[in-house]
């Protein structure tokens, strides 16, 4: 594929604002695609998609879960610094998408969306009669933000990201709670914020950009990348969310399924049939599909209200080798690392049984319907992905700390998403596991 322009960096002309129009209608001849016998034994369905090859796609798309969005529900004086916040950057639309969608106009959306050629970059998709455009200037348009890109293509946050000028110690006096701090790795750079010493504003934020702005199932610790655009935020730093938004939804666009049968999950629904609406498209009347819980007063109160005390973020209690006596530790803390550790194995389980299900699917789908190839994993590449922490915790204070695996990384909804990282400070390194402390 083409080299495409840097994460959260816009061309300096934009395009032309405003909703498109009715596409072409949908061809036979897929003579920019390659050739397979499997497309060609399609019959082109041409209310739902542009050609064969995009037909197929949809195949390849229909097992994978779909990520939605959740709603912002606050009365009157109910946290005001966050809704004023949100009023004042327009984002009241982000906060608050389609309540309902169709799960087949999203995989159309998604399939229709696919490049017929790698280097294409132009982000439309076509759903039902009228092309449907993803680009920075559309979402921009339909959330009625503020435009607050300069003449070098870049926003204020951009800036800074460019600039590497964001300071770990800095940020943790604004998102954690007094006396806490940020995680470091073996190498002693910052990677993140542990949830529970975030305070409650943050991780109100943090909630919204999980949902609304980034496709992740699980709420979890604060990576760094993710830390600066929150901390952009609760310093009134102007963010162009539109071009976030725009990138992930093309990261979907062009991810492959996964060798282990996890494949990344398909997200804002809500948001896509708010563009579809939007640019034109007979929907059809069966929206029936409800977006998760809204993040109203006793969501906050649940999931998003911070503890008395949070700890001093030492780096993470390492996951591999065998535990030492309890009494090494104090009984809090014990008990904490006890149920992380619980929470760790029951995040493996449930993502090896969704693991195992899309592969039973996938190879269903192949032997009695002429599915796509797919190749099972072995057991070797199973074990790999969904990394077992052991049947017993292991608490600081016994062994020496082992390194953890260099290729063990964040995982959206099961994906393996990248995520940019900076070149030293506060975006030098990374850790990150966003499933595990809680699936909300």
């Amino acid at each position: 594929m083409g080299k495409s322009r840097p994460t959260h960096e816009i061309p300096a002309s934009k395009k032309r604002k405003g909703a498109a129009s009715s596409n072409p209608p949908p061809h036979d001849s897929d003579t920019e695609e390659p050739t397979h016998s499997p497309v060609a034994s399609i019959r082109l369905d041409r209310n739902r998609f542009m050609t064969k090859t995009k037909q197929q796609r949809y195949t390849e798309l229909e097992p994978r879960q779909i990520v939605a969005e959740r709603r912002v529900e606050l009365e009157a004086g109910e946290y005001m610094d966050f809704q004023r916040e949100l009023t004042r950057r327009k984002w009241n639309k982000l906060a608050t998408p389609e309540k309902k969608y169709n799960e087949e106009i999203i995989k159309e959306f998604y399939a229709n969306a696919y490049p017929l050629q790698r280097t294409d970059q132009t982000r439309n998709s076509w759903v039902r009669g009228a092309v449907v455009s993803y680009s920075r200037d559309a979402i921009q348009q339909y959330l009625g933000s503020r435009d607050v890109i300069g003449g070098d293509g870049l926003d204020e946050f951009g800036r800074l990201k460019k600039a590497h000028a964001f300071n770990a110690d800095k940020m943790a006096k604004l998102l954690c709670l007094p006396g806490c701090t940020y995680t470091v790795g073996l190498t002693g750079n910052p990677v993140s914020f542990l949830r529970k010493n975030l305070t409650t504003t943050a991780r109100i934020w943090q909630n919204l950009l999980y949902c609304n702005v980034y496709c992740i199932t699980h709420i979890s610790d604060l990576n760094m990348p993710r830390a600066t655009l929150l901390y952009s935020i609760l310093q009134k730093t102007e963010v162009d969310i539109p071009t976030i938004i725009s990138d992930e939804i093309h990261k979907i666009v062009l991810s492959s399924p996964s060798s282990t049968g996890v494949s990344r999950p398909l997200g804002f629904p809500g948001l896509i049939t708010g563009l579809c609406l939007f640019s034109g498209s007979r929907l059809p009347g069966n929206l029936n599909k409800a977006l998760r819980p809204p993040i109203n007063a006793a969501y906050i109160k649940i999931h998003c209200k911070s503890e008395q005390h949070g700890d001093a973020s030492q780096p993470r209690p390492p996951r591999h080798g065998q535990g030492s006596s309890s009494s090494q530790v104090p009984a809090q803390d014990f008990m904490a690392a006890h149920f992380h550790h619980i929470e760790q194995q029951n995040l493996a389980n449930h993502l090896a049984l969704m693991s195992l299900n899309t592969s039973m699917y996938h190879a269903h789908q192949q032997q009695f319907q002429g599915g796509p190839p797919f190749q099972w994993p072995s057991p070797e590449a199973f074990q790999q992905h969904f990394y077992w922490p052991g049947d017993s915790p292991h608490f600081e204070g016994g062994e020496e700390e082992q390194p953890m695996p260099e290729d063990e990384q964040e995982q959206e909804g099961g994906a393996g998403g990248e995520e940019e990282e900076g070149g030293d400070g506060a975006e030098g390194e990374q850790e990150g596991d966003d499933h595990d402390d809680e699936d909300i």
